[in-house]
């Protein structure tokens, strides 16, 4: 049997798994194998529009920030601007996802940042319909649908998005994955972007047979447009879109064979 189980992910993006999960698989006999194949590199110019945004006498009712990256990579002094806009203008922070909230809350050190149900674009989109309208700032990568934009302008809330990072891709990683793809037993799948990367950079022909566990359906989709919609793929999706959760799963399906 294959022993490794491949996570790939973005340099510098966390990853919060339980000790107690990790123990388990490894005690099944697995490798748990963290690739870092993509690092982000942050837009300057688009940190000053930033910075200009805070500045302004214009009134942001919500501030949404799609992933803790946008947070970490920004200069101090941002930071700052940031933190002391939320405050002074009782301005509400929304973070997809509980691990950017908690980076949030510690480097902007305010509380009560809210977390909509479903940690996507389209659990923004439901979060905002019962919300007042107003005035929202996305803070975001490059990368991503036009859904959530779309959506919150049929909903008539003034949307400005400010793309604070893009990716590089890391090859010399991407090439070390190859040479051991076939020791390879189940890839577990954090974002379509990372899907993408690795079905194209890597030999999928040593793939299909692979146990994918993936945290949203577009990633699922994601995978199928590579290979085929009425491919016989193993893909299972996440009841709920944490890292932790894939692994557990993961592991439910080790345990049954």
């Amino acid at each position: 049997m294959s022993k490794i189980i491949l996570i790939p992910r973005v340099l510098g993006k966390n990853l919060v798994i339980e000790k107690f999960t990790i123990d388990k698989i490894v005690n099944k006999g697995f490798t748990i194998l963290i690739s870092s194949i993509a690092k982000p590199e942050i837009l300057w110019n688009n940190v000053n529009i930033l910075r200009n945004l805070l500045t302004q006498d214009f009134k942001w009712n919500y501030i949404v920030i799609t992933s803790e990256l946008c947070i970490k990579l920004l200069p101090q002094d941002v930071l700052n601007m940031l933190k002391r806009y939320v405050i002074e203008n009782n301005c509400k922070i929304i973070c997809i996802g509980p691990n950017t909230a908690k980076i949030v809350e510690n480097l902007l050190s305010i509380k009560n940042v809210e977390i909509p149900d479903e940690y996507s674009s389209l659990g923004l989109c439901k979060y905002f319909r019962n919300r007042n309208i107003g005035r929202i700032l996305i803070l975001r990568s490059c990368y991503g649908e036009q859904i959530l934009l779309e959506e919150l302008n049929r909903l008539n809330f003034y949307v400005y998005e400010v793309m604070l990072y893009k990716f590089s891709i890391m090859y010399d990683e991407l090439k070390n994955l190859n040479k051991v793809i076939d020791q390879v037993y189940a890839i577990i799948f954090t974002s379509k972007f990372l899907a993408n990367l690795v079905l194209t950079h890597l030999d999928t022909n040593k793939l299909w047979n692979k146990i994918f566990i993936v945290l949203s359906n577009r990633i699922r989709d994601e995978i199928l447009r590579h290979f085929g919609s009425f491919s016989k793929l193993n893909i299972y999706v996440c009841k709920k879109p944490l890292i932790n959760n894939a692994l557990e799963l993961l592991l439910s399906i080790i345990e049954n064979g």
